[in-house]
């Protein structure tokens, strides 16, 4: 008959597959069977395993989460120069002026039924600066290049004025061209997109993203890419009015 070994020191001290003495079982083995003749495995060495197994899902999870932090930060940060030169765009003097013209004169000036084959030169130069600047814009969005919302904020009522302008136009454009798919299918959908945005609700996404992600502006920074997001983001207030609450929660 087998007897456990009685000096827990010499079990814990013996070297693993060591033979015990006479009679005696190894408590260090689930089967209870001496090592030496039938092998089992090692309580210890499952323990040990274990926690190396558990520390490395740790280390893997908590890299991907900081991975993916840091992706989406960067997407976000990169966007920036886009939206700079998207706005420097859109706000210039000739854009505003061919925009505007847009609105007030093309019902006046042509047939919708027409499409913009029968635009004058002039009106048609307008339309083209025009709805070209906002494909590009919906191509940009409809890729992930740039955040929905945010293209959203600062072009929603524009785009929605100008889609109920031309899109009467846009409609016959595709029926004489012969296909419905051929000619600023993007653009409407992004405009279709802008009316059904809330315009409270992109804001306040947008300002809560910001916020976020404040840590990418200085506290009190003078950079002149902080300045021009805050000037071309048509916000009166300066920056301390997002630094003003860097404290509170979102």
């Amino acid at each position: 008959m087998l007897h456990a070994c009685t000096d827990a020191s010499a079990c814990l001290n013996r070297r693993p597959g060591s033979m015990p003495s006479k009679g005696e079982t190894d408590p260090l083995f689930l089967d209870g069977s001496a090592s030496g003749m039938i092998p089992g495995v090692s309580i210890l060495t499952i323990l040990f395993n274990g926690v190396a197994l558990t520390a490395s899902i740790i280390a893997l999870v908590t890299s991907a989460v900081f991975a993916l932090r840091q992706s989406r930060l960067m997407r976000h940060a990169n966007q920036i120069p886009i939206m700079i030169d998207l706005f420097n765009q859109v706000r210039s003097p000739e854009f505003v002026r061919k925009e505007r013209h847009l609105w007030a004169a093309l019902s006046n000036e042509s047939d919708p039924r027409l499409g913009f084959q029968g635009m004058s030169d002039d009106m048609h130069d307008s339309a083209y600066s025009v709805y070209a600047y906002y494909q590009m814009v919906a191509f940009l969005v409809a890729f992930g290049v740039l955040d929905k919302r945010l293209a959203i904020l600062p072009l929603h009522y524009r785009v929605v004025k100008t889609w109920s302008t031309v899109k009467s136009y846009v409609y016959a454009e595709r029926d004489l061209r012969g296909d419905k798919y051929s000619f600023l299918n993007f653009f409407e959908d992004f405009a279709l997109t802008c009316e059904r945005e809330s315009s409270e609700e992109v804001y306040l996404y947008v300002r809560n993203q910001a916020l976020e992600r404040r840590h990418l502006f200085r506290r009190g920074s003078n950079s002149s890419i902080a300045a021009k997001v805050y000037q071309l983001a048509g916000d009166s207030e300066n920056n301390e009015s997002l630094d003003s609450t860097g404290d509170d929660k979102l």
